[in-house]
Formats: C-alpha cells, sequence, structure tokens
C-alpha cells in the first residue's frame, strides 16, 4: 500500500506548491481511503517532513503534515526528494523516525525487500 503526495512548500506563485494548511486539506480528504486501506506502508512525497532532511529557506521547508501521516500510520518506509545533495554538507541521506526508515532519495537509490 502506496501513498504519494506531490508538492512542495509555497514560496512563489505556480504549479505543485501548497501551503501547510493546503496540504493538511489534501491528506484530510483521503482519512476514508486510508482507513478503508488500514494505512499505508509507503509514504512517497516530493518534499520532506518538516524538520527532518528539510531546509530552512522556505523553498525547502518540510510540511508538519507529513510528520503526522508518519507517526499515526508508520510506514515501513518514508521516500522524499526535494532536498539535493548539493545543498548542504548536512545532507542526510537515510534516517529513522519511530518505525518508518525515512529516505532522501535524491537522484536514485535502490530499496531491497
Amino acid at each position: 500500500r502506496i501513498l504519494g503526495l506531490g508538492g512542495c512548500n509555497r514560496y512563489k506563485r505556480g504549479n505543485n506548491q501548497y501551503t501547510e494548511k493546503q496540504m493538511e486539506k489534501r491528506v484530510k480528504k483521503l482519512k476514508w481511503k486510508l482507513m478503508r486501506a488500514k494505512g499505508f506502508d509507503v509514504l512517497v512525497t516530493h518534499a520532506p517532513a518538516k524538520g527532518f532532511h528539510d531546509a530552512e529557506d522556505l523553498c525547502h521547508t518540510g510540511f508538519e503534515v507529513f510528520n503526522k501521516l508518519v507517526e499515526k500510520y508508520q510506514p515501513k518506509y518514508f521516500l522524499h526528494g526535494h532536498v539535493h545533495m548539493n545543498y548542504s554538507r548536512q545532507f542526510v541521506r537515510e534516517d529513522v523516525k519511530g518505525n518508518t526508515k525515512v529516505i532522501n532519495g535524491y537522484e536514485k537509490y535502490i530499496i531491497e525487500m
């Protein structure tokens, strides 16, 4: 079971950019589908979670609602992009949040199951 959410934090006019409130609304629309499916195993997003693999500039700030999804459903994997290795020396590729392996899929990443 895979849940995918595209888009990044709104930093200028354009498509696929959302405020935190707008992203929360997108997630709330999925409530019944997630209940029927009994959650999800993999969360795939463009942007990272707020405070977890994100950056301080508005463009690369993550979404708090992604943290809530991971805490509530505890998927096996949370895969995101948007924050590239060449942006920072503190680039983090892999991490763990509770029972979830968080992976920055910049460029490519192979998961062996």
